[in-house]
């Protein structure tokens, strides 16, 4: 007999339905939407969102990986919080298209953001 579960009483979500969720900086400023996953192969981890950045923040249209470690789910916005502030962004580690990531590239990311790389 095969087991059916309803996707909305399980504390999971498919990859398609984080995309294009809001993520709410340090000052509840929106800083922008999910964009995609970056997940480790091997190890099945998320590394990093990648965050497709709010016009209202006037920082240019490049994509910013954040890691995961730095949001927290808010199940009644049905957004994630982090801590980080429009000017980190600025200064932040970012990309113009579709990439190969390296573990080293991956690493420079945490340690921008004081996380650590939790998959190695």
């Amino acid at each position: 007999m095969t087991q059916e579960y309803e996707p909305n009483n399980l504390n999971v979500i498919d990859s398609d339905q984080v995309q294009g969720i809001k993520i709410f900086g340090s000052k509840s400023e929106k800083l922008g939407s999910i964009d995609k996953l970056v997940i480790h192969k091997a190890k099945g981890h998320i590394c990093f969102v990648i965050l497709r950045p709010s016009d209202e923040l006037e920082i240019g249209s490049d994509l910013y990986p954040i890691p995961w470690d730095t949001l927290s789910y808010d199940e009644t916005a049905d957004s994630y919080l982090t801590g980080l502030s429009k000017d980190q962004l600025e200064g932040a580690p970012r990309y113009h298209s579709d990439r190969t990531w390296t573990e080293d590239q991956a690493a420079h990311i945490h340690d921008y953001y004081g996380v650590s790389t939790y998959w190695f």
